[in-house]
């Protein structure tokens, strides 16, 4: 049983990182987690929700699908909006940032001579729908700034400027840049 109500954990501000957080997860106590990021793990107040979540689900599975999650959808959309200081119908939710991303990138309308830039460590997902854009119609031009590390944040600064300032803005053509971090 957990020793913090859920309800008012989430009134409270966060806690700070490193050890003060491994309360709310169910490692091993053996287990040193260096990898919260690929695989992590979900918080135990998260699974909590879940599983009350889950049990009202299954106990009348159709009238949840049919009446039932659409208020709750529309109000974690209000709480994220509000979070985050955008108008709730800006707000959409994702299995996970690559589908994120993905559907930002693919709802642009694209132009020639439009550019998207991205990193030479973009994640999988991510570069092959910036590739896969260039490849379909308008194509736009994928301009891929080179990361070799080790190196610092100025040299990643100054790479990333270098490639800006070579792509000439063109009225009316867009220049997106893709920066991503895991």
């Amino acid at each position: 049983m957990p020793s913090w109500s859920t309800l008012d954990l989430f009134k409270q501000p966060p806690p700070k990182l490193g050890h003060e957080t491994l309360k709310y997860y169910a490692f091993d106590p053996e287990y040193l987690n260096l990898n919260n990021g690929s695989y992590g793990a979900t918080p135990k107040p998260v699974i909590e929700i879940t599983r009350k979540l889950e049990d009202q689900i299954e106990s009348n599975p159709d009238l949840f699908m049919r009446l039932d999650y659409q208020p709750l959808w529309i109000d974690v959309r209000r709480r994220v909006a509000q979070l985050i200081g955008a108008d709730v119908d800006e707000v959409v939710l994702v299995p996970n940032a690559s589908m994120g991303v993905n559907t930002v990138l693919r709802n642009f309308e694209w132009e020639e001579g439009d550019t998207i830039i991205g990193f030479s460590t973009t994640y999988g997902s991510v570069d092959r729908t910036i590739h896969y854009l260039h490849d379909v119609l308008p194509h736009p031009n994928v301009k891929t700034i080179p990361l070799n590390f080790p190196m610092t944040h100025k040299e990643i600064i100054a790479a990333f400027k270098e490639v800006v300032d070579t792509t000439p803005a063109v009225t009316g053509k867009k220049i997106v840049a893709v920066i991503d971090s895991i």
